[in-house]
């Protein structure tokens, strides 16, 4: 083997190392990245999905009140209604919508989740109780209008009791869904921070990982050139 070969091969083999090296970095930064995605995907994705699940569970609880809400004031109105409708035909017409709505509020009350919302179980009891006594004086209400005679005495216990009872019943709900909206407001923005402190931290790996391994290639990718231009000169110089 003469000199020259003995030469080459000796510049050959830093170029080969610097070569794997500048690979090995490339590759390391794909790894990277994949260990980034696969964070995200195991950490914050689970935490995201049973969290919405519960919050959507818990807003579904929610509207379920609100619907009750509404219903019970169409009651209300019908009941009313009823005091001062001209005729049976519309009295029954009234009637009807009022016992219709009164019977879909209470269901709607008594199918809440108390295990969606922990906090629902005692406000349930309490609503169904007092549902249950605005309706019977409601019925009662509404009875006293099909009788000429005890019109007056209707509406005097309609804005008197009847509207009280009414009151404390809207008043109950309206506590729930205050109370279980702000809490679910708390919660979503806790989970957004616990997201992006989660997001920001895994960023700050990637970059920092980015960094290291860009600058580990970027500096056998200086030390390949450099050596494959000397390789080149002491070649040139032999011949």
């Amino acid at each position: 083997m003469n000199v020259k070969t003995k030469i080459i091969l000796l510049a050959t083999i830093p170029i080969v190392v610097m070569s794997v090296l500048v690979g090995l970095g490339l590759l390391s930064t794909l790894m990277i990245s994949n260990e980034a995605t696969s964070a995200i995907r195991d950490r914050i994705f689970p935490v995201i999905i049973r969290n919405s699940n519960a919050l959507n569970r818990q807003q579904a609880e929610i509207q379920k009140l609100m619907s009750a809400s509404r219903l019970l004031y169409q009651a209300r109105l019908a009941e009313k209604s009823a005091l001062v409708a001209s005729d049976e035909t519309e009295l029954a017409k009234l009637g009807k919508v009022h016992g219709d709505t009164i019977a879909r509020a209470r269901d709607l009350i008594d199918r809440l989740d108390t295990k969606a919302i922990a906090a629902l179980a005692q406000p349930q009891q309490q609503m169904q109780q007092q549902l249950t006594a605005w309706a019977a004086l409601s019925d009662k209400i509404v009875t006293m209008a099909h009788d000429p005679e005890k019109v007056l005495d209707g509406l005097e216990l309609s804005e008197g009791e009847g509207r009280a009872s009414f009151e404390r019943m809207q008043g109950l709900i309206g506590e729930v869904v205050d109370s279980q909206t702000q809490q679910n407001s708390a919660n979503l923005e806790r989970l957004n921070k616990a997201v992006t402190s989660e997001e920001a931290r895994t960023g700050e790996m990637l970059t920092r990982s980015h960094w290291t391994v860009s600058a580990v290639s970027v500096t056998s990718a200086v030390v390949l050139v450099l050596s494959v231009v000397f390789l080149l000169s002491v070649v040139r110089s032999i011949t």
